[in-house]
């Protein structure tokens, strides 16, 4: 998981205290979802799955951000002005929209056929508008009726 070339030995008695942060290349005591064991036999016990093991982090970590909120950008003491915050809102809105209609997630040719499909969308809206004013945006209709007698 961390990269080494060469086969590290495990120690299942190295004990850490919390507060030293140490790394998780460092840990002698942990093997991981993603280790090859080369040589040996272990009994481990199974301290975190899914989302919540070291991998998953990195998983995590990779997915991206959750909250899609755009940070205030503040000046060299930390103040804003309103400005900044309507951009920050602006932003975000945008980052929203483009979610939702696909344009700003995916892989480039999804994007590109998001906005195409848009494209294709807005031309039909011009064509209904075109068609409407041909026929000179009434909406009376005529009624004809008829005399009985």
């Amino acid at each position: 998981m961390t990269g080494e070339s060469l086969p590290v030995a495990k120690d299942s008695n190295a004990t850490y205290n919390e507060g030293e942060g140490i790394g998780v290349g460092d840990r002698l005591n942990m093997a991981y979802s993603s280790s090859t064991v080369s040589k040996g036999r272990a009994k481990a016990v199974v301290v975190a799955t899914g989302m919540k093991t070291e991998i998953g982090k990195i998983a995590q970590s990779l997915r991206g951000d959750k909250s899609r909120v755009r940070k205030v950008r503040r000046n060299e003491k930390g103040n804003a002005g309103a400005h900044r915050y309507l951009q920050a809102g602006a932003l975000t809105v945008k980052d929203h929209v483009g979610k939702f209609l696909g344009v700003s997630l995916g892989t480039p040719l999804q994007r590109k056929l998001s906005w195409l499909a848009i494209f294709l969308f807005l031309i039909a809206v011009v064509f209904a508008i075109i068609c409407l004013a041909a026929n000179g945006f009434s909406s009376r209709q005529e009624v004809i009726l008829y005399a009985v007698g």
